[in-house]
């Protein structure tokens, strides 16, 4: 069960450190930075050994990688939705 809720209880802290990475290097950085995150830690959870080949160690490394999809999924959610708002031409002007 952990290996589902690890995710969602890091993604606050993916937002924050995104959010102030984006405040300081511009929105662009973080949020690549967070896309190729999560398309490392879903591949390296493609390659993880099985519990009968590795024991404990596969369910550590799970975490890991779990725990990696999770701040890489706030640092998405956060940086996208600025980017969209930011670039979209919301501002009411044409």
């Amino acid at each position: 069960m952990a290996a589902f809720a690890a995710p969602f209880v890091v993604r606050p802290l993916g937002g924050t450190l995104f959010g102030w990475i984006g405040e300081t290097l511009g929105r662009r950085k973080p949020l690549v930075i967070a896309l190729l995150g999560m398309a490392l830690a879903t591949f390296a959870i493609g390659l993880l050994p099985t519990y009968a080949a590795s024991g404990l160690a596969a369910t550590a490394l799970l975490m890991v990688a779990r725990i990696a999809q999770g701040i890489s999924a706030g640092g998405e959610i956060g940086g996208a939705a600025a980017s969209l708002s930011l670039s979209s031409g919301t501002d009411g002007r044409r």
